[in-house]
């Protein structure tokens, strides 16, 4: 297997309408363009391939998002901190280690990093406070990135603007993401773990 780099772990934090999903859409189509292959929990509209829950799990050996781009909008849906120790959360802290060593990037959007479990909390490598202008209800123009470095990582702090208009017809903005169907997913392996060691 050719070595590569690390990949990074990459928080997009900021209240409702300020450009977290925005902001990782642009990442996403970049990764996209320097050959990434490109997974998602929403849908976009460029080249990607659908991110479930049941992909969220340890592979053996190469993993299937070896060197690729992972984009979860609402990530504290799948690694919220209130079920820190839980089975769900250990096995996704299992994920992210694998998949950073396998070079893949995994950007997720959250409202505040207090909201995610204390695991990502203390691993992150960047976080990303985006703004966007003008600001809802009118159609955004521009989007302001503040990056800075997260607990792994020297110290880093940047502001970037990008006009962000290309990007606005990538995804629904007015998407509802459903957590309970992780909720009711995690219910499902569990009672069929149950049934198979009852056999």
């Amino acid at each position: 297997m050719t070595h590569i780099p690390e990949g990074n772990i990459i928080i997009f934090e900021a209240p409702q309408r300020y450009g977290k999903t925005l902001s990782g859409v642009i990442w996403a189509l970049d990764a996209l363009q320097h050959g990434r292959n490109v997974f998602s929990n929403i849908q976009l509209g460029f080249q990607h391939q659908p991110l479930e829950f049941e992909n969220v799990k340890l592979e053996e050996q190469q993993s299937r998002f070896w060197n690729g781009h992972i984009f979860i909008d609402e990530l504290n849906f799948y690694y919220d901190c209130r079920r820190s120790l839980t089975g769900a959360n250990i096995e996704f802290s299992a994920f992210l280690l694998q998949q950073k060593k396998q070079g893949c990037n995994l950007t997720g959007t959250t409202h505040g990093l207090s909201s995610l479990d204390l695991r990502i909390r203390e691993h992150y490598d960047y976080l990303i406070r985006p703004t966007v202008y003008p600001k809802f209800p009118k159609v955004p123009q521009i989007v302001t990135m503040q990056i800075v470095n997260g607990p792994t990582q020297a110290r880093y702090d940047r502001t970037i603007t990008i006009d962000c208009r290309f990007a606005l017809g990538l995804y629904d903005s007015f998407a509802v993401y459903d957590p309970f169907k992780r909720i009711e997913e995690t219910k499902q392996r569990k009672v069929k773990r149950v049934n198979l060691g009852a056999d």
